[in-house]
């Protein structure tokens, strides 16, 4: 865990790169949920999340509805 409990912190490159990081990886997350959920890719990265996955989606809707 990294603790920024100092201002320095901050300004290190370190801390800055993973912060950069994390929310890229948040955002391409995000944009995965929603390209299986709904069929609409929100980032270039899930495009291909949606040829299968909503499919896949859509038949466990059928089989627990039943």
């Amino acid at each position: 865990m990294i603790k920024c409990t100092d201002a320095r912190d901050i300004t290190r490159p370190t801390v800055n790169l993973i912060i950069i990081m994390l929310a890229l990886a948040g955002g391409v997350v995000g944009g995965g949920t929603t390209a299986i959920l709904f069929n609409t890719p929100e980032t270039p990265a899930s495009v291909a999340t949606t040829f299968g996955n909503y499919k896949v989606v859509k038949i466990s809707e059928i089989l627990n509805n039943n």
